[in-house]
């Protein structure tokens, strides 16, 4: 319908928005493909703070929302704040609809006491089985309320500063919480991630807890050895046992996968093969997937069976894997998402 789409920027990083440049002419697999986060890189350019840049439509997320327009999202106000960013870009103004997307079951009583003047309202709501309108009576936020802010929260967000900078020029109040400025911050003090009033305090940087472990009592004769073994008969130092090998589990690689293909389709397309692997580890986004076997002689059927093996029209290269997996490991690659074959 030639819309245009925009998207936030994943914390507020790098600017505001991302504009969405799907390929024209794409179906809905690629239009789910740009839904994600690896699409959103790929198919996306940033849209800068000059750009004059005007949104007729919001749609927010909730956690849980009333009929008079009052929302509740995930604590750490990076809703909120987007609103109000996009208010002092006058992308926005009170009079944009705002559309939230729930669950019927997210629809509750929210008492009106909970809101505060920078948290966001909806107009409209909209599940699977209804759209209402919103008896909304509070107005929306119209601007950054800085005095919201803490010095921490405008370090964090580097766009932040610069609307501060900007508002201040044109004679704004851009006090921050507390009266404080980002030079008063300790160093150590900024690892402390505090959203102040838009969102929960959180901290970062925090050392990781090690396992300790007591050690072992040495034993008598161990400490008094003096490598004279004829003094010390009972004594018998402890044999090292080496690692334990155990045979790899037998693996097949499919590779050639396109990023938009899913894993269902993956497990649609050999079992209509009859080949039936104990997991499926899955690395769409990498173009591969491997398919784990309980016998060597499973594999070896199942790699004449898919050695045709088509997706969306492009055939797929199935060979043995050089990187097997063993019984006593976590993952056999970083990032890889673990699937039984039976889900």
């Amino acid at each position: 319908a030639e819309k245009t789409l925009l998207v936030p920027t994943p914390r507020l990083r790098h600017g505001l928005f991302n504009k969405l440049l799907p390929p024209q002419g794409c179906g809905k697999e690629i239009l789910r493909y740009c839904s994600t986060s690896q699409g959103l890189k790929e198919y996306s350019v940033p849209i800068g703070l000059e750009a004059k840049v005007k949104v007729d439509l919001v749609v927010i997320g909730s956690v849980a929302v009333s009929k008079e327009g009052y929302r509740i999202g995930k604590g750490e106000g990076y809703a909120d704040l987007e609103y109000a960013m996009m208010c002092a870009m006058g992308a926005v103004t009170p009079d944009t609809i705002v559309v939230t997307t729930v669950h019927d079951t997210q629809i509750v009583d929210i008492p009106e006491e909970l809101m505060e003047d920078h948290d966001v309202l909806v107009d409209y709501i909209i599940t699977d089985t209804q759209v209402i309108k919103c008896n909304r009576t509070k107005p929306k936020p119209t601007g950054i309320i800085w005095s919201r802010l803490t010095p921490e929260k405008v370090r964090q967000v580097p766009i932040l500063k610069h609307l501060r900078e900007k508002e201040k020029e044109a004679g704004k109040d851009v006090t921050l919480k507390d009266g404080r400025e980002e030079e008063d911050i300790p160093e150590r003090e900024d690892r402390r991630r505090m959203d102040s009033d838009y969102g929960r305090m959180r901290f970062r940087g925090q050392p990781r807890r090690r396992n300790m472990r007591r050690r072992r009592p040495r034993r008598r004769d161990e400490s008094e050895n003096t490598g004279d073994d004829e003094e010390h008969e009972d004594y018998r130092p402890r044999r090292r046992r080496g690692p334990r090998t155990r045979a790899p589990i037998p693996t097949l690689f499919v590779g050639s996968i396109q990023r938009s293909v899913r894993v269902s389709e993956l497990k649609g397309e050999i079992r209509g093969k009859d080949v039936n692997p104990i997991r499926v580890i899955w690395n769409g986004a990498k173009g591969y997937s491997l398919l784990q076997f309980q016998e060597m002689q499973e594999m070896e059927a199942a790699l004449d069976a898919l050695q045709n093996l088509e997706i969306r029209g492009r055939k797929l290269r199935v060979e043995k894997s050089n990187r097997l997996k063993h019984d006593d490991s976590d993952n056999a690659h970083d990032g890889v998402v673990d699937e039984k074959a039976d889900d």
